[in-house]
């Protein structure tokens, strides 16, 4: 079965179209990169220093709003790699994705509004202690969820590379072997 590069895709001569790879960049790893960025925001209320310079909203404000997309991020990426995870990983990754289920149920406990009757404005204030051990055990939990999918091929591909002259030098030392 020949294949034939078009447009990025490998396909077969039958015309079987072969996507984990952009399955894997899509739906795995693009979420995984953006929970990286949530995680930033979530311990500085912003990806990078410009954008703290130049803000208009509050950092406690701005970090509640990254920890929920974390949360979320990390869900979506266990719900995009259940389907190829074994039965013991798969039951890690469902009390995982339960306990960050759980975490989006006490966010508003992890804050509270300040509130100036004089200019009636009213400002979110994180609870540090409660926000900081919440985002420590997320932080956790992102990483306990990256040894599954990595077992199971959907981050790095534990295959050896096929190297044909090493290939063709051992095939004709057999050869001789047995000559």
């Amino acid at each position: 079965m020949v294949k034939k590069n078009r447009d990025d895709y490998m396909v077969s001569e039958h015309g079987n179209w072969n996507v984990a790879a952009d399955y894997s960049k899509l739906k795995i790893m693009k979420p995984l990169f953006e929970a990286d960025q949530y995680l930033i925001i979530s311990e500085f209320g912003f990806v990078n220093f410009i954008e703290e310079l130049s803000s208009n909203y509050s950092t406690d404000f701005l970090k509640i709003k990254g920890f929920k997309r974390l949360i979320r991020t990390l869900i979506l990426v266990i719900d995009n790699s259940m389907f190829a995870i074994k039965k013991q990983a798969r039951t890690d990754l469902q009390n995982y994705r339960k306990e960050l289920e759980r975490f989006c149920k006490i966010i508003p406990l992890l804050y509270s509004y300040k509130v100036d009757q004089r200019n009636k404005s009213r400002e979110l204030v994180l609870n540090n202690i409660k926000f900081e051990n919440s985002l420590d055990r997320v932080r956790e939990i992102k990483s306990l969820i990256l040894e599954p999918l990595n077992k199971y091929d959907l981050i790095f591909s534990h295959k050896e590379e096929f190297d044909p002259d090493k290939f063709k030098k051992e095939l004709l030392t057999d050869l001789e072997t047995i000559g």
